[in-house]
């Protein structure tokens, strides 16, 4: 079911701004006029050096007409203006791209979790008087979102025990009720490469998904010179309302690159995708793209669209590799949570094409024009 969002009024958002530079300005006068002598509210002192700070410096000669200082209504428009300069100034850098084909501006927002990173949890240990040792325990599986039939890797690492600490460990998949899914307790063991690293591989054939989107736990108990010591890790199980297949046709059209991303959808519904752009040759992250629309059960596709200027202010015409971030489907009425689709590959490739292929016309739009010459007006 497609999601509607009601236009947010023009006066709103000044209204908005205008409130907190307000606030800003009632500081600036307040400070500006409070009285220096407790005993005569309406004297306001001035302070003029003894010595000029430069030698031929002309002697400022203060009077009611001429002021040394700026009066607070003078200093706290000047604020204001500028501070309506400055957000038409960035608000004008961003409206030159649509907002599903953005520059990617921090690296570190487009990067892709390693294994093992993103559902991690870390406990340190204790010993028997409560006093804090060197001891740390790592516990973690290997993503953070899976699905029926996927393996889940887990991993344990104990950093810092002396050597000859005798550990193990062991681990049980729990539902949100603590209810565990192993008949027993799945047993680690060491990393051939590294001692103090323990894993093991859970197959979840026989776990079935009991809803949309279920949120699991990894209990893990570890022992080190024989004091247990308990600690869990959130992760989600669920079946996938899509299945993202393949990346093909990509090719310009007008002043976009489109890139048709195909799916088998095994629920109809409204999806959205995200995805970053990276050249290929150097990994970099280039454009943060974003779809969304209605699919149908069956064949469907998504558009992603890079904008000419966003290729060329990244300077590179390919070719490049496809990242996809997130897709789901969007909650239905009654449904708690959006349903994730399954992703067949961690990259697709798209190939490269000279920017003479692309129309060469700017970015417009309407609202997004309007809203700009609005707070230009007001920075003025």
């Amino acid at each position: 079911m497609k999601k509607y969002v009601k236009k947010t009024p023009k006066r709103v958002l000044l209204i908005s701004s205008l409130c907190f530079l307000g606030l800003l300005c009632f500081i600036v006068f307040y400070y500006l006029n409070k009285p220096v002598d407790a005993q005569d509210d309406l004297k306001v002192q001035t302070v003029k050096p003894e010595m000029p700070i430069f030698d031929n410096a002309p002697e400022v000669i203060e009077t009611q007409e001429n002021p040394s200082i700026l009066d607070a209504d003078t200093l706290g428009s000047n604020l204001v203006k500028e501070q309506f300069t400055l957000l038409a100034d960035i608000y004008a850098e961003q409206a030159k791209y649509p907002t599903s084909s953005l520059p990617i501006k921090d690296l570190d927002l487009a990067k892709t979790p390693a294994p093992f990173e993103q559902a991690n949890v870390s406990m340190k240990v204790f010993d028997d008087n409560a006093e804090l040792t060197t001891i740390s325990i790592d516990a973690s599986v290997d993503k953070f979102q899976y699905f029926e039939g996927d393996d889940i890797q887990i991993r344990v690492v104990i950093n810092g025990a002396e050597a000859h600490t005798f550990f193990s460990a062991e681990a049980n998949i729990q539902n949100e009720n603590s209810d565990p899914l192993l008949t027993t307790n799945k047993q680690l063991v060491s990393d051939s490469n590294h001692s103090n690293v323990l894993l093991a591989m859970v197959d979840t054939n026989n776990f079935k998904a009991d809803g949309k989107s279920n949120e699991l736990l990894l209990r893990v108990q570890v022992q080190i010179d024989g004091k247990q010591h308990i600690t869990t890790v959130p992760f989600y199980y669920s079946y996938a309302s899509a299945r993202l297949q393949a990346v093909a046709g990509s090719q310009p059209k007008d002043e976009y690159l489109e890139i048709p991303v195909q799916y088998e959808v095994f629920e109809s519904g409204y999806y959205y995708v995200t995805g970053y752009l990276d050249d290929a040759q150097t990994n970099q992250p280039l454009i943060r793209l974003q779809a969304e629309g209605q699919m149908s059960e069956g064949r469907d596709e998504l558009l992603l669209k890079a904008h000419q200027l966003a290729l060329k202010d990244a300077g590179s015409p390919g070719p490049y590799k496809l990242r996809i971030a997130s897709s789901y489907r969007g909650a239905n009425p009654g449904e708690g949570n959006d349903v994730p689709t399954a992703i067949d590959a961690s990259f697709f490739d798209i190939p490269a094409f000279a920017f003479d292929r692309y129309a060469d016309t700017a970015y417009s739009n309407q609202e997004v024009s309007d809203r700009l010459e609005a707070l230009r007006e007001l920075a003025e």
